[in-house]
C-alpha cells in the first residue's frame, strides 16, 4: 500500500514538474518573440500602418544577404582549410 502511495506521489510530482516546465517554455518563447519584434522595429524603418517602408525593406534585405554570406563563409570547407594555417 505504501509503495502505491509513493508511486502516485511520484507521478504527481512529475506531472507538476512537466506542467511548470511547459508553462516556462511558453513564457520564454513569448518573451523572445516580443524582444525580436522590438529589435526589428528599432532596427528597420516602419510606416505608420506597421508595414516596412521601402528603406526598411532594403535594410532588411541587406541584413539577410549579409547574414547568408556570413553563414556560407563559416560553413565553407575552404575557409576551414585557410583557418588552419
Amino acid at each position: 500500500m505504501d509503495i502505491f502511495v509513493v508511486f502516485i506521489l511520484f507521478l504527481f510530482a512529475v506531472f507538476i514538474t512537466l506542467k511548470i516546465r511547459n508553462k516556462t517554455k511558453i513564457n520564454d518563447f513569448s518573451s523572445l518573440e516580443q524582444e525580436i519584434e522590438k529589435d526589428f522595429e528599432s532596427e528597420f524603418d516602419y510606416l505608420d500602418d506597421g508595414e516596412l517602408s521601402p528603406r526598411g525593406m532594403e535594410e532588411l534585405v541587406k541584413w539577410a544577404e549579409d547574414d547568408l554570406i556570413e553563414k556560407r563563409f563559416s560553413e565553407s570547407p575552404v575557409i576551414d582549410d585557410v583557418k588552419r594555417f
